[in-house]
């Protein structure tokens, strides 16, 4: 997985054992992209992801759904964030 940071023109690839699924590789991004963030002066940040699932983990009621520490790992970060004044949008 990778991202592209096109106004700091900063790119990130990393690479997962082959077995992990399309889900977990895109969770693992968005991570990594929030903790990219995180080292940034606040502002305003919009991850794109190709993966609906991912997204609706992220946003889906926590007691409602099996649990995943990846996610949780996410929403900390997303919390975090937010407290610190970072807006962050995901699409």
């Amino acid at each position: 997985y990778s991202f592209f940071t096109p106004m700091l023109g900063i790119s990130f690839t990393n690479n997962l054992p082959p077995t992990v699924s399309f889900y977990t590789a895109e969770c693992f991004s968005i991570a990594d992209s929030l903790q990219f963030i995180s080292t940034l002066q606040p502002n305003k940040f919009l991850i794109t992801t190709d993966s609906f699932s991912c997204l609706q983990s992220i946003s889906s009621n926590i007691f409602k759904s099996p649990p995943n520490s990846l996610i949780f790992f996410i929403r900390d970060l997303l919390f975090s964030l937010k407290v610190k004044g970072f807006e962050i949008q995901l699409l």
